[in-house]
């Protein structure tokens, strides 16, 4: 139990010097569904690769966001429909689906 324990101070140690936050986070829960049987060894190391992949893309959209310097962080969701009338909210929400991205289409604003 020591050696476990040393283990996974030394292997929390390694992520955290090479910010590898999506294999700290994403070990524990992992590596238990191998060991029961329930993942082989490549779809451990597939969803603990998909893990870091998602950490980095987060971490990146995030310092993104940051260097733009927006004044403030808006989705559709807080979009004010009644206080902006000019375009119908069924035609945003057409346009949020992206479905016209599937047929080819066009759109113009």
């Amino acid at each position: 139990c020591h050696v476990a324990a040393t283990q996974a101070i030394h292997r929390q140690s390694a992520c955290r010097t090479y910010s590898h936050t999506g294999f700290r986070r994403g070990w524990p829960r992992l590596a238990q569904q191998a060991a029961s049987g329930e993942d082989s060894f490549a779809d451990f190391l597939e969803k603990l690769l998909a893990a870091e992949t998602d950490a980095r893309s987060e971490r990146s959209r995030q310092a993104l966001l940051k260097t733009a310097a927006l004044p403030a962080v808006k989705t559709l969701e807080q979009y004010d429909f009644a206080f902006a009338t000019g375009v119908p909210r069924a035609q945003l929400q057409e346009l949020a689906a992206l479905s016209f991205v599937g047929r080819a289409e066009n759109i113009v604003f």
